[in-house]
């Protein structure tokens, strides 16, 4: 993560001995705790326009690892999405009362498998909108290492779990890969086809019964044009037959 960080190097280590390196989820000066509000035409928290990303993009990059991955939805890279953990993880929403009404919550369960947050921090996903009514530009959806996914959610009974796009939390990427790319991921099968390509073929194969149907048409008018003859022939012996009679 030196790489990608503008950190000088005590500092560095200083963040990161005791555990996994956080990030911002955007990057700008004017983004800011100071500069926070409703609508704080500063911050952005979309992924595309994000510092995650850009960190993402360049650890693929640099691991020569994006020759093993496939584009779903417009990324070969990304974070968690709601799809990720409602669909596939088994996440669900249970009702919260507060002083501030009653809300959505959305916890892990016995069918969420631990890996998902067990691992002590706190980490970014990639949903900004669509789990509440209004969602502010400053705020991004978390995974906290309880299992809460939220924004303003409890790490415990007493503290909270905050996720402003400026704030610092763990980066875990989630990488489709082609399962080719695993030994044994993946089988091929070899077609072979005799006598030319598969398009010469079904040429041939269309043409036949045009022919057949061409070279029948030809016989029944020659069949017809000898009938015709032998009865232009008998006609005429008959007609010579009568003649000589006479």
């Amino acid at each position: 993560m030196n790489v990608y960080s503008d950190m000088d190097y005590d500092s560095l280590y200083n963040e990161i001995k005791n555990g996994p390196y956080n990030e911002k989820y955007y990057n700008d000066e004017q983004c800011n705790e100071e500069n926070n509000n409703i609508i704080n035409n500063n911050c952005k928290n979309d992924y595309d326009n994000s510092y995650v990303k850009t960190i993402i993009d360049k650890w693929v990059k640099d691991n020569n690892i994006e020759k093993d991955l496939i584009e779903v939805d417009g990324y070969k890279s990304r974070l968690l999405n709601s799809e990720d953990l409602f669909d596939n993880l088994n996440y669900t929403g249970e009702q919260y009362k507060d002083y501030s009404g009653t809300r959505n919550i959305y916890v892990n369960n016995a069918e969420v498998p631990e890996w998902i947050y067990n691992k002590g921090v706190n980490y970014w996903t990639m949903i900004n909108n669509g789990l509440h009514q209004t969602f502010e530009n400053n705020l991004i959806y978390i995974l906290s290492k309880n299992g809460y996914l939220g924004t303003l959610y409890f790490n415990d009974k007493n503290n909270l779990v905050k996720a402003n796009v400026y704030d610092k939390y763990a980066i875990r990427p989630v990488l489709n890969l082609n399962k080719c790319a695993i030994e044994g991921g993946c089988t091929t099968e070899e077609i072979e086809i005799e006598d030319g390509c598969i398009e010469d073929e079904t040429t041939i194969l269309e043409n036949v019964p045009s022919t057949l149907s061409y070279i029948s048409k030809i016989i029944i008018g020659i069949s017809l044009i000898f009938i015709i003859i032998g009865c232009g022939v008998l006609g005429y012996n008959y007609y010579n037959s009568r003649k000589e009679r006479k």
